[in-house]
């Protein structure tokens, strides 16, 4: 499966999805903080819990990591923006960011 067939995916389950762009966003943020959760937990800045071993919390930030995503490309969806869309949205932000990034001295 190709990035353009799991947008395509997020899309046709999204339209069954009554939610309003403001819980998408409020559903995204919360995914988000969860993301953040795990990534803390792995960098030391979260205290880790007895069930926190260095492979559960490297699943828990793929995991995390989907989730967010997945709530992006629903909230993309909701306003009608496509796979297509995204992906050239997303060329030109790498190209600024490949440009910034250059331009850091080492």
């Amino acid at each position: 499966m190709n990035f353009e067939d799991v947008y395509s995916e997020i899309s046709r389950i999204n339209k069954k999805d009554p939610a309003t762009h403001s819980e998408r966003v409020s559903k995204l943020f919360e995914e988000a903080g969860e993301f953040a959760r795990a990534v803390n937990k792995a960098t030391g800045r979260k205290v880790l819990s007895e069930e926190d071993t260095p492979i559960k919390i490297d699943l828990d930030i793929l995991e995390e990591a989907a989730d967010t995503i997945q709530n992006v490309i629903s909230v993309l969806d909701g306003f009608e923006w496509s796979c297509e869309h995204l992906i050239f949205a997303m060329q030109q932000k790498n190209e600024k960011w490949e440009k910034k990034v250059d331009k850091i001295k080492l």
